[in-house]
């Protein structure tokens, strides 16, 4: 059991911190509300590279309105860990067309360097074998601990 008041931050969230200098941030306030004993679960992840860069992806609702998702562009930087992705959402309903276009930013760490960043805030944090279907793969969860 995790004892304690957990935290759970859900899904690939904490990707989504544009840079460490954020990250860093984040993890001193949750080391800040963390209640003696507590702990907090990150599950973090490596993005692989898109493989469908422009090619759309649709599904047709009930109603017969059809939605779309192209990937439009992609850009990695290795040295900052980030990944940017443009995206471009269609949703067509009989002659109208609405039409969202938005940047994806997604931040990685590597093991070590988030075990790193959770110690300059006053955690400690260590890999823990999670097995669950809903992790996508190369996803690794940190249990993190009050320092």
């Amino acid at each position: 059991m995790l004892g304690a008041r957990p935290i759970y931050i859900a899904g690939p969230s904490f990707n989504l911190l544009p840079d460490d200098h954020t990250a860093h941030r984040a993890l001193q306030r949750i080391e800040a509300h963390l209640a003696f004993g507590g702990r907090a679960l990150i599950p973090l992840f490596v993005p692989e590279p898109e493989r469908n860069l422009g090619r759309a992806r649709e599904h047709v609702e009930s109603d017969g309105t059809l939605l779309r998702f192209i990937a439009l562009d992609e850009q990695l930087d290795d040295e900052s860990r980030v990944q940017r992705t443009w995206t471009r959402y269609e949703r067509v309903r009989g002659e109208e067309t609405e039409v969202l276009e938005r940047e994806w930013v997604v931040h990685w760490f590597s093991s070590g360097g988030f075990v790193d960043l959770a110690a300059r805030a006053g955690l400690v944090a260590r890999e823990i074998d999670v097995q669950r279907e809903d992790l996508r793969p190369g996803a690794a969860v940190h249990l993190l601990t009050r320092g």
